[in-house]
């Protein structure tokens, strides 16, 4: 059965569909059997949504994807009420320039779901007992604030991770970015570099 992908006429059966060069599809394309393809571009042809090489692995080269660290060390500021807001200034990977490591802010380019990911860890050397938390906001609106509790009884430093994975659905625009608090003076935690991120991706 003979058809058109844009201007180059092509043959589609209904075992195999084979477009050698550019084609392109200008409304629904419906294929019985298999449809060979090494790239998809997008509708102006300057950009590559999508690759599969020889070994059938898809890569999406501008597929939204984020992960920063600390860029220093630092302690809390000493306030026990509110929350204090982290920048994570090492944008290891920021594919689409959505995260901005001055800020700490990461702004969703397009609508859709989205994986998103957080850890902060901080030493303690005191022995009270007392909660950490760690929160995810989207436009400063609390989605997802994990406690953990600390007692140092050996006043050693002790370590306590906390953090969250998720899948949230945001709009084009919101904001996201990650905060702390505690049930005391916040100057008595340290975070290390190495130890907090804060990262995600466009699943789509």
């Amino acid at each position: 059965m003979a058809g058109y992908l844009g201007t180059k006429a092509v043959l589609l059966s209904t075992t195999a569909a084979d477009v050698v060069g550019n084609a392109e599809i200008g409304g629904d394309l419906t294929v019985g059997g298999a449809f060979n393809i090494g790239t998809i571009k997008n509708e102006a042809g300057t950009n590559t949504a999508m690759t599969i090489d020889s070994d059938g692995r898809i890569l999406t080269p501008n597929q939204i994807v984020f992960d920063a660290t600390l860029s220093s060390s630092f302690s809390g500021d000493g306030s026990v009420a509110g929350a204090e807001l982290v920048t994570f200034g090492n944008a290891r990977t920021n594919i689409g320039s959505a995260y901005n490591a001055s800020n700490g802010i990461f702004t969703a380019p397009v609508s859709g779901a989205y994986y998103l990911s957080f850890m902060m860890t901080p030493a303690s050397g005191g022995d009270s007992a007392r909660y950490f938390r760690t929160e995810l906001t989207v436009n400063g609106t609390s989605v997802c604030s994990p406690h953990v509790h600390i007692s140092d009884e050996l006043s050693d430093a002790d370590y306590m991770s906390c953090g969250a994975s998720l899948v949230h659905t945001l709009n084009a625009g919101d904001q996201v970015r990650v905060q702390f608090g505690s049930s005391i003076a916040t100057s008595n935690f340290q975070f290390f570099a190495n130890m907090c991120f804060f990262s995600g991706y466009l699943i789509g």
